[in-house]
């Protein structure tokens, strides 16, 4: 009990989020692989390893205390995590290189090695729920989006629809007979403003008015001077001629008698 606690109160100098130790290893050395040589190089790690729970995420990792110096090899366990079992090594790979961890013993090879793989699958699964989570909320929020813009759509078109009967409503509408005028610059005057024609009663003289006010004919009254007429006058026709003075034969005597007779 006093060296799990020794051995909890280390880790978390490492990771203060680290909450319980799961299991293990006594006795375990780090391997790298090598790219270039196509080899595997053993590191400066070794001493023992601890799998371990955490209270943020990832929820699990675990650990090799290094006891050859201060560099120790601290993997979170997330879905990037590539794991294999190989006794007596657990082989793995992260976003930097890859590794291998050589076990002393192999129950503990085998043993933490299937917790490791466990703790992976959880976090592959963790995963995969919380991204169908948010492609749901993510797909409910597109419906709902597609559904306000369809109802806003409507209640535009509805409005359009009603703007545009308003409309044809107002030219249905006649406007108000506007009063004839000579001048079309001119302003409209009320019909009280307009000179209406006032009826002349036959026989009876204006009391109200002076003959000013309106052009009447008067009538010619019986008894009137002739001299204030201007009456046609009889034309005088001549009188025909008679066969007396149509004169059939002319001779130079009867000119000269016919002078005379002037």
């Amino acid at each position: 009990m006093a060296e799990g606690r020794m051995n909890l109160a280390a880790l978390q100098q490492r990771d203060p989020y680290i909450t319980d130790i799961v299991d293990t290893a006594s006795q375990v050395a780090l391997y790298s692989f090598s790219s270039k040589s196509s080899e595997w190089e053993r590191t400066e790690i070794e001493g023992s390893l601890f799998v371990y729970k955490r209270s943020a995420s990832p929820t699990h990792g675990f650990m090799i205390l290094n006891r050859l110096g201060l560099n120790n090899q601290i993997e979170p366990i997330t879905k990037d995590l590539e794991f294999q079992l190989q006794d007596p090594f657990v082989l793995y790979r992260n976003s930097k290189a890859i590794y291998g961890i050589w076990f002393y013993d192999k129950d503990e090879c085998s043993r933490i090695g299937q917790m490791i793989n466990s703790y992976l699958q959880v976090a592959i699964e963790s995963h995969t729920s919380k991204a169908a989570l948010r492609n749901r909320r993510a797909s409910e929020s597109d419906t709902m989006h597609d559904v306000m813009s369809g109802v806003n759509r409507q209640v535009n078109i509805m409005q359009m629809l009603s703007k545009a009967q308003d409309e044809y409503d107002k030219s249905k509408k006649k406007p108000d007979p506007k009063p004839f005028i000579d001048n079309p610059n001119a302003s409209a005057t009320k019909s009280s403003d307009l000179i209406r024609p006032r009826p002349v009663k036959a026989g009876k003289e204006d009391s109200g008015k002076e003959d000013s006010d309106l052009i009447r004919s008067r009538p010619v009254k019986a008894g009137k001077e002739d001299s204030d007429l201007i009456r046609p006058r009889p034309v005088k026709v001549a009188r025909p001629f008679t066969n007396a003075h149509i004169l059939t034969h002319v001779s130079y005597d009867d000119f000269e008698n016919l002078g005379r007779r002037a």
